[in-house]
């Protein structure tokens, strides 16, 4: 997935010498929302995360925010835990939640560390392997022939199916039902496929694309509305986060990617 992240370094990155091993931590500065590739947390906490190091590094090194929602109270600031550890030996930085609306965030941070450790802020536990890349599964899919129940706004439903329809509900059985919808679109022509769907933890990834027609491409001249509807298979019980990146292509380049996300339960 092509992911662009603008930064300016406010300011040096300190050694934090916590423990016995190096820790780095830089606040970061963009012109433009961050968009992590990876979600952890629940409905009420998130942390967002992007894995930058290559998986042979000695140092895993990402790109972190968070938030927290807590529409009461009259806190500007709260503090929270940074936790870098393994099974001897460990590191803990307190953090600053900035308040902003009904929301606490964490604003974006590049932390280094070793490899082969693990991360945990805010409670949440940032999914990242041993050698510095992502510890995911692949998850396994079936395409449905559902049709989405709002199909004019592009994002996604997350339901079941029960008597041949789908229905939008948070509590989905065994056999999660999810659509993608690409939103209304000029003309026909569009193409909305699944790349692969992953699994980190409780959060569920998915990277579909939106292939847009050609210019010399005849197409139907009338508005359309894609969509692609699929089951997914084989998950335990339990409530999961899930989390669609959307690349758009135009003459065969990525020229932007819609995220949408939400939260279902498998019972």
């Amino acid at each position: 997935m092509k992911v662009t992240i603008l930064i300016t370094v406010l300011i040096v990155s300190t050694a934090l010498l916590g423990s016995s091993f190096l820790v780095n931590i830089t606040p970061l500065e963009s012109d433009q929302p961050f968009q992590f590739q990876n979600q952890a947390g629940s409905r009420t906490s998130n942390i967002g995360y992007t894995v930058i190091s290559n998986t042979d590094s000695d140092s895993t090194i990402i790109v972190l925010g968070g938030w927290l929602f807590k529409p009461s109270g009259e806190e500007e600031t709260l503090e929270t835990s940074l936790e870098i550890y393994s099974e001897n030996d460990s590191y803990s930085k307190k953090l600053t939640l900035v308040r902003e609306g009904m929301y606490y965030t964490l604003k974006p941070l590049l932390v280094s560390y070793p490899s082969g450790y693990s991360l945990k802020v805010m409670g949440i536990e940032a999914m990242i392997s041993a050698d510095g890349g992502e510890d995911m599964t692949v998850v396994n899919y079936l395409l449905v022939d559902l049709v989405a129940k709002d199909r004019l706004s592009a994002g996604i439903e997350i339901g079941l199916e029960k008597e041949g329809k789908f229905v939008e509900t948070p509590l989905t059985g065994i056999e999660p039902v999810v659509i993608i919808k690409a939103g209304s679109k000029p003309t026909g022509g569009y193409q909305l496929s699944i790349q692969n769907v992953k699994l980190s933890g409780d959060q569920i990834q998915v990277q579909a694309k939106l292939k847009s027609p050609g210019k010399n491409d005849y197409v139907t001249q009338a508005f359309t509305y894609p969509f692609i509807a699929f089951r997914l298979l084989d998950l335990m019980v339990g409530e999961y986060r899930i989390l669609v990146n959307m690349d758009v292509e135009v003459d065969s380049s990525i020229v932007k990617t819609e995220q949408f996300s939400g939260t279902f339960y498998v019972d």
